[in-house]
């Protein structure tokens, strides 16, 4: 049979032996959880189910576009980001050249229909970024070129809780 949580040796006077902080070994006996037998913990592999509070923590940043070419006078979706259970979505576009251009978020529930802008950054620079939001499915995240010649922007994402 397996074998029993460990007490305190010394309780304090007047109090009963309380549990120690444990955890099971690979033998399956409880062992002291502390500096030098910490909690064992690893993910069990790459797919697996992440909690909410962990993904908060580790949500990537991601280049979701690298050198996207946008022509002059041009509007276009540089990434469709799925939220995929994600509550929050920082995102930003960057140019090698300081153009007038305007960067969006836009709300979707299925990937192609925009609902409304979650974000709209507009003027002259090299990068335009912001956080949103995204309340639906999906995200558009679009770049309207207003300069008179072509350019290739870089657009990276995060998603947090």
């Amino acid at each position: 049979m397996g074998s029993t949580l460990k007490r305190e040796t010394s309780p304090t006077e007047g109090y009963g032996p309380a549990l120690l902080p444990q955890h099971e070994a690979a033998n399956g006996d409880y062992v002291a959880t502390g500096e030098n037998n910490p909690l064992p913990f690893s993910f069990a592999n790459a797919r697996g189910q992440v909690p909410m509070q962990v993904q908060e923590q580790f949500a990537p940043q991601e280049k979701v576009a690298s050198s996207f070419s946008v022509g002059a006078g041009s509007t276009l979706i540089a990434k469709v980001v799925e939220m995929d259970g994600y509550a929050y979505l920082h995102a930003a576009a960057y140019c090698t050249t300081a153009h007038n251009f305007t960067f969006n978020a836009i709300n979707s529930p299925d990937g192609a229909t925009a609902l409304g802008s979650l974000f709209t950054f507009a003027g002259s620079g090299m990068t335009k970024q912001g956080t949103t939001t995204g309340s639906l499915a999906y995200v558009l995240l679009t770049i309207q070129n207003s300069d008179a010649a072509g350019k290739l922007y870089d657009v990276y994402t995060r998603k947090f809780n």
